[in-house]
């Protein structure tokens, strides 16, 4: 859940006036490039932030967004690259597996859901992040719960969803230690264990430093450089880390930002 951070940050500045859509990864069996959980936001226009895939399933899911926002209804959609006759397999992915994406709109609920979802992330806070793929009816596909590591409801997307099915969501013995599929009532809900990003301090500014911390911004970690001469404590030098502090190590425990 590395880069979902980094694009729960962008998608923060955002005009919250605009329609926006989101695809998420809620189902997954064999080899798949994203885990349950990764997300892609995609803005009015078709322009998309985040991957599903390697790459290849991004421009089908944009259409179909566009298709969901002239239905006004959400969609899942499984890409099966086990199936020879399947539109998956024509594009030659690199795996052997299928995934089940969910896209829908953006609503001011779900909103609220993300924008919690990444304050917990920045205080380094676990959270499970529920979300309905299939139906019955189909009043409750895309709804969300995001619940802490205890279990407890912190936000719910859909008022009227029954407190039975929120009493069950919300018990410790069903939060799953990654990613599991819970029946509940006759809808089915994916649950995703949501982390923080892994977080590194890099001691010393030297030349050898910087590929490590480019290579390190790429997994979508949180990368602070620390260097206490402040020739090599430049962000110039380290533009894809989080922070350069010019510190002596010996202070770190006297900085704001451990």
């Amino acid at each position: 859940m590395n880069h979902l951070f980094h694009l729960l940050q962008e998608h923060q500045g955002q005009s919250e006036d605009e329609d926006w859509y989101c695809a998420t990864v809620v189902t997954k069996s064999g080899s798949s490039y994203r885990r349950p959980g990764a997300m892609m936001l995609i803005n009015p226009w078709g322009k998309s932030y985040g991957l599903v895939s390697g790459g290849c399933l991004e421009s089908d899911v944009v259409h179909r967004a566009q298709r969901v926002r002239q239905s006004g209804e959400a969609e899942y959609v499984v890409y099966d690259t086990e199936d020879e006759d399947s539109f998956a397999a024509n594009l030659g992915l690199g795996c052997n597996g299928k995934i089940g994406v969910l896209i829908q709109a953006v609503t001011p609920s779900h909103q609220t859901a993300l924008q919690m979802l990444l304050q917990r992330m920045q205080n380094k806070q676990e959270s499970y992040l529920l979300q309905c793929y299939q139906s019955m009816p189909k009043n409750r596909l895309g709804d969300w719960v995001l619940l802490d590591q205890s279990g407890q409801i912190l936000a719910c997307t859909n008022s009227a969803l029954g407190f039975s099915e929120l009493d069950i969501a919300a018990s410790a013995k069903h939060l799953p230690e990654n990613q599991s599929v819970q029946l509940l009532g006759d809808n089915y809900w994916s649950m995703a264990r949501i982390s923080s990003p892994v977080n590194l301090w890099v001691l010393g500014g030297g030349l050898d430093a910087q590929p490590m911390v480019e290579m390190a911004a790429t997994l979508g970690w949180l990368v602070t450089v620390v260097d206490h001469r402040a020739g090599y404590a430049r962000e110039a030098y380290f533009a894809k880390a989080h922070s350069v502090l010019h510190l002596h190590p010996d202070q770190l425990t006297e900085s704001d930002d451990l």
